[in-house]
């Protein structure tokens, strides 16, 4: 009887062994396969805004050949605003900034540019859509956007009410495939 058991023990043992290796060798396998995978190139293009502005993430690009970010947004207030186009800031988390090129409100054509005095803000009403364009070229150490890398960023743009003359910065999350 005890010789019985011995075998039934043997048999069970040499089953996990050979089952067991090959099971080790698919885990190591599938680990290796999915630490070459890149997950955040499955996720969409995010900008969410808090306040008064929405995001189109859709419609916003990052270019690798021009170092450009084009940024694209419905104001959504009640009241009609500014904004300047020199106060729409661009950081990511490792504090690189592109700086703001220009601002157009898509719906009037007007149209604002950094730097240029008298004529850097744009006004807004509700439901009028608006294009930031961002200059990254000092992003990575100088050498600007990368193809197929991803440009995460924190967006702040100051909203200008020219009857109180108040700024409300709305700032907001930025995730972009690059192109």
């Amino acid at each position: 009887m005890v010789f019985n058991k011995v075998k039934k023990g043997q048999a069970a043992i040499e089953f996990l062994m050979t089952y067991g290796w090959m099971l080790l060798v698919v885990l190591i396998v599938g680990a290796l396969i999915f630490s070459f995978i890149d997950f955040n190139a499955l996720l969409p293009n995010q900008l969410d805004f808090q306040g008064n502005l929405e995001g189109h993430p859709e419609q916003s690009v990052a270019l690798s050949e021009e170092d450009t970010a084009a940024l694209v947004f419905d104001y959504i207030g009640t009241d009609r605003q500014t904004i300047d186009v020199s106060n729409a800031n661009l950081t990511t988390p490792l504090g690189e900034y592109c700086s703001p090129n220009t601002l157009e409100n898509t719906d009037t054509q007007d149209s604002a540019t950094a730097g240029e005095e008298g004529n850097e803000t744009v006004g807004f009403s509700n439901g009028q859509t608006g294009v930031i364009e961002y200059n990254c070229e000092d992003l990575n150490e100088g050498t600007g956007l990368i193809a197929e890398d991803i440009l995460e960023a924190t967006v702040t743009i100051e909203l200008n009410n020219p009857q109180t003359n108040l700024d409300v910065p709305i700032s907001g999350t930025l995730r972009l495939q690059v192109n």
